[in-house]
């Protein structure tokens, strides 16, 4: 299994627009962070996590050629605004592309996005795309994918687990019954947003603290906002804590 981490950022990115602030200013390319995603190959199978708003960015600049199925962790706009451009990989592939995601982001994405699931025979170029409710446990072209309920604050979100990898971006809380489904991981990817309290993300402190109920081989913080230094927050971080970036790769069985 390959993991390539597309976006590592909150919902501005990072730099933000218009921020003068030490991070937005940094020369360090891990403190340039588009918008969370992750990419996934596994048994010959191409999974994207979420069409994030920085997709196109991100596809050119790991010259993805291919997505067998997209897994949709929610409905905001930093998660989903750039499902357009996956009509580029339609006419790549000569096929349609199932995206999954749970009943109410379904519903949403089928709303805000209704040119592309509207039966009103258009024709233009826009994105072939088969809608699939999600399951606790999926094969997705034979490959097991669990998916892993959280919330969100006020909202939802799914994370999602494939082999002994799992993906938990913007999340506030993980609730008791989940547990169960994040035993004996290689990887943990954890949103982990900022040092300060926020309502509906993980602080670097309540990140941390579920790594003690969860105990994963090695973690991975994700969707970091513009208060976060690459460099100095690694410094900190427990061992087997690390910070990702974009366009970092890891291998993992």
């Amino acid at each position: 299994m390959k993991i390539t981490i597309l976006g590592s950022g909150g919902s501005t990115g990072t730099p933000v627009i218009g921020c003068l602030c030490q991070v937005c200013r940094s020369e360090n390319p891990k403190n340039k962070r588009t918008r969370a995603s992750i990419f996934i190959e596994t048994q010959g199978i191409h999974f994207l996590i979420d069409s994030s708003t920085d997709f196109r960015q991100q596809m050119l600049r790991e010259k993805i050629e291919r997505i067998d199925a997209v897994l949709y962790t929610h409905c905001h706009a930093d998660h989903i605004h750039g499902i357009d451009d996956l009509r580029c990989f339609n006419t790549l592939q000569d096929n349609p592309i199932p995206i999954y995601a749970d009943v109410s982001s379904l519903e949403k994405i089928q709303k805000y996005f209704d040119y592309i699931f509207c039966d009103c025979g258009q024709t233009g170029f826009i994105p072939r795309l088969i809608p699939y409710k999600l399951q606790e446990k999926m094969k997705i072209f034979g490959v097991g994918v669990t998916s892993i309920p959280l919330l969100h604050g006020p909202f939802s979100s799914t994370g999602f687990r494939i082999g002994n990898v799992a993906y938990l971006t913007d999340v506030k809380k993980i609730p008791d019954k989940s547990y169960k489904l994040l035993k004996n991981l290689d990887l943990l990817i954890l949103g982990a947003l900022r040092y300060t309290e926020h309502p509906s993300h993980m602080t670097f402190q309540e990140a941390i603290a579920e790594l003690d109920k969860i105990k994963p081989a090695r973690t991975l913080f994700t969707h970091m906002a513009h208060q976060v230094d690459h460099d100095q927050a690694n410094l900190e971080l427990p061992q087997g804590v690390e910070l990702c970036y974009d366009g970092m790769a890891i291998g993992c069985n």
